[in-house]
């Protein structure tokens, strides 16, 4: 359930990009290079000038859940959420956003030590697997970070950032993919 929706989605990104017919054919041996990640990090740095995390988590939920209402019940907190303002005054949510950031910030400050193995995002995999996750949600999950990420940096976003940013997603969900037991 959910998975279907992501097709789209990959196909647009791919038709937008041909950063993932660039990428390796196994997804799990993604690399960033040393300028994707100087570019992930300037542009992470910014963003956390522009909000908190429990903003832009919050936001990033909210893009997610009215884009794909169809996964909305993996969070039993959110799934009879069903306007915007009952979204943005949810705590859980407000919490889930904000871990969801933490998470990604942890991981962008580590991508150097860790750019072909990351144990803690495939830990974090492991742990989704228990709420019932599949890899697709993480590609859904991708598309409302761009969204956040481009809505925040506004005329600083480009398109060198947005790949950038689609081959780190590869990079996590590749990580998260191999603690997923589907």
């Amino acid at each position: 359930m959910g998975c279907q929706s992501t097709k789209q989605f990959k196909k647009e990104t791919k038709n937008k990009t041909n950063l993932i017919n660039d990428l390796k054919s196994d997804p799990s041996q993604v690399q960033l290079s040393s300028d994707d990640i100087k570019i992930i990090r300037s542009s992470w740095k910014v963003l956390t000038k522009k909000g908190d995390f429990k903003t832009h988590g919050i936001n990033m939920m909210i893009k997610l859940f009215q884009r794909h209402p169809e996964i909305k019940h993996i969070w039993k907190f959110a799934a009879k959420l069903n306007k915007e303002e009952e979204m943005r005054e949810n705590a859980q949510l407000k919490s889930h956003g904000n871990h969801i950031f933490e998470a990604i910030n942890a991981a962008v400050n580590s991508l150097e030590k860790n750019n072909r193995q990351n144990s803690s995002l495939v830990e974090l995999g492991k742990k989704h697997s228990l709420y019932g996750a599949k890899k697709c949600y993480f590609h859904i999950m991708q598309d409302a970070f761009i969204e956040v990420l481009s809505d925040a940096l506004e005329s600083e976003f480009t398109e060198q950032i947005k790949n950038a940013w689609l081959k780190c997603f590869e990079f996590f969900t590749s990580q998260m993919s191999k603690g997923l037991v589907e």
